[in-house]
């Protein structure tokens, strides 16, 4: 029988679903979600980010997919109204 994994919530990821949450007009890269921490004074790691935004996803709560102009994956916030299932890659 497997576990159910606790989630909880540290600094770091509560830093980076603020930085989502506050630029939610625009869809963001992990780089720019980094960079954006970086210049508040936030020291985050590039694979804390990566490793933050999948759990996100996992619990959806953000979505990923590739944007048209730079085939670059880009996140954004999902809405109450919407669900995991509008997740892109």
């Amino acid at each position: 029988m497997m576990k159910e994994q606790k989630s909880y919530i540290t600094r770091q990821r509560l830093q980076v679903m603020e930085c989502i949450a506050l630029n939610r007009e625009k869809h963001m890269t992990a780089d720019e979600i980094r960079e954006k921490l970086k210049k508040t004074g936030v020291e985050i790691g590039k694979s804390t980010v990566y490793r933050t935004l999948e759990k996100l996803m996992e619990e959806g709560r953000v979505r990923k997919y590739i944007a048209d102009e730079g085939k670059v994956p880009v996140i954004n916030i999902l809405t109450k109204t919407e669900t995991a299932s509008a997740i892109f890659i």
